[in-house]
């Protein structure tokens, strides 16, 4: 057995390399607490370690419909397609239109259409048509036409 002082000596290095172990331990617990809590904040968009909430912070945005303009036909059956054939109306309850085929009076979702230098209201391509035994009648599938009504039986 060893002597008592070679005894106090062993039990003291044990106690001060335990202690040791402790302080590592804690340290390196400390730090990554320390990382833990850094990554958290720096990772919340606000910085504050709360979410940002985006819907308190937009303005709703208001949407608003096109405007829509009505247009006649100043052509012959079958030229329905050519958009300067096609002229603004403000009043489109005096078209006679009560055909079933052939364009008489469309109306127009008003992305489609511009001003000229005139500032008259044109549209800005062709408008689409279906051809039904050979009449072309606006298409009122598309987005461009709202509603169409022809001149033709």
């Amino acid at each position: 057995m060893p002597s008592n002082k070679l005894y106090n000596q062993i039990q003291n290095f044990k106690l001060f390399a335990m202690k040791a172990l402790k302080i590592k331990y804690l340290k390196g617990a400390f730090t990554v607490f320390a990382l833990c809590l850094i990554g958290t904040v720096s990772a919340a968009p606000n910085g504050n370690g709360e979410e940002k909430d985006d819907a308190k912070n937009t303005t709703p945005v208001e949407t608003k419909k096109a405007d829509s303009y009505y247009f006649k036909f100043n052509g012959s059956p079958g030229q329905e397609t050519d958009e300067t054939l096609w002229e603004q109306t403000d009043n489109p309850g005096a078209e006679a239109c009560s055909g079933a085929n052939d364009g008489c009076l469309i109306e127009v979702d008003g992305d489609f259409t511009t001003t000229n230098s005139s500032n008259e209201r044109i549209l800005t391509q062709p408008v689409p048509v279906v051809n039904a035994s050979g009449h072309l009648n606006p298409d009122t599938s598309s987005s461009m036409i709202l509603s169409a009504s022809n001149r033709n039986p």
